[in-house]
């Protein structure tokens, strides 16, 4: 078998069945409103992706928590039921094209934004500012509060 009859027949990975072995890697595309649903346009360019015979679509990176994950104004959350049923449109729409869908989830740690986490709170495993500024502020980033077992 030659590399590109490999590449394009299909294969079972698991307990899935995928047609080929293509996929779109994650992208960060700060692609949510102020509630942090993906636009219509996200969906759109996910499915084309499906479409277009990708066996696996990754979907941006999505923040994970309400109060200390988000590093950039306009990233998608799923953490509300109108954010996962708004996800859930977009990975019922991949799978109706053939493909599978794989939810990347996100955690800015101690490049989160506090000014943008609705709790105004970031951590990280230590307390240690990274070494560059905030691309949104121009200037350093806050200490973030070191995470407990709790966290």
């Amino acid at each position: 078998m030659i590399m590109t009859d490999a590449l394009f027949s299909p294969f079972k990975l698991k307990n899935f069945t995928l047609k080929n072995r293509l996929g779109v890697a994650p992208m960060t595309r700060i692609s949510a409103g102020e509630n942090s649903i993906p636009r219509q346009d996200v969906l759109d360019f996910l499915v084309t992706r499906a479409k277009k015979d990708a066996a696996i679509v990754y979907t941006e990176a999505i923040v994970t928590d309400y109060e200390s994950a988000q590093g950039y104004p306009g990233q998608a959350r799923m953490t509300t039921q109108p954010q996962i049923d708004a996800w859930k449109k977009i990975t019922d729409a991949i799978r109706e094209q053939g493909a599978v869908s794989i939810c990347q989830m996100f955690h800015c740690g101690r490049m989160a934004w506090k000014a943008i986490n609705p709790a105004g709170r970031v951590i990280a495993p230590s307390p240690v500012t990274p070494a560059q500024d905030n691309p949104f502020t121009g200037g350093p980033y806050e200490v973030p509060d070191e995470m407990s077992s709790f966290d």
